[in-house]
């Protein structure tokens, strides 16, 4: 094979690997529906409505992007979260903990080490905040955008 006939078929399949989906062999859910404001009854009551299933949380960990931890704590706070652990088909696994808005933390079994991860389309979930990401029209308060890269 000559040198421009490898380099297209790295070319093409190359990124084409890197934004297949993961493979997820199992989640568990610890907790669901909580909320890291506990002192607002309002939050707290509307935190309850986020109960991701084990299937939506297998397509999160499937799909999700590595982002930066402010991301998490600032621009896509969400207070309402679940946790729980997964494990991957290579035998990593991690406990982690997952927002309404679609970021998560996960913290590797192996080595404690958390990364960050985000993936905020179609989750198919309730965000009982989901407007309040600042993602509007600046003219148009009403309007709202699921955050998404």
């Amino acid at each position: 094979m000559g040198l421009d006939k490898y380099l297209t078929v790295a070319a093409v399949c190359i990124p084409m690997s890197i934004c297949e989906a993961r493979e997820v062999s199992a989640v568990t859910i610890e907790e669901s529906g909580w909320s890291a404001v506990a002192s607002d009854p309002l939050t707290r009551e509307a935190c309850r409505t986020f109960t991701p299933t084990a299937a939506q949380l297998k397509r999160f960990f499937s799909r999700a992007s590595p982002i930066e931890g402010k991301l998490v704590a600032h621009d896509y706070y969400s207070p309402c979260y679940a946790s729980g652990t997964v494990s991957f088909p290579d035998g990593s696994a991690g406990k982690w903990r997952i927002y309404s808005s679609g970021t998560a933390s996960l913290t590797w079994a192996s080595s404690e080490n958390t990364v960050y991860l985000y993936n905020g389309r179609e989750n198919g979930w309730h965000d009982p905040f989901m407007c309040g990401y600042g993602l509007h029209d600046a003219d148009d308060e009403a309007s709202c955008y699921v955050p998404g890269f």
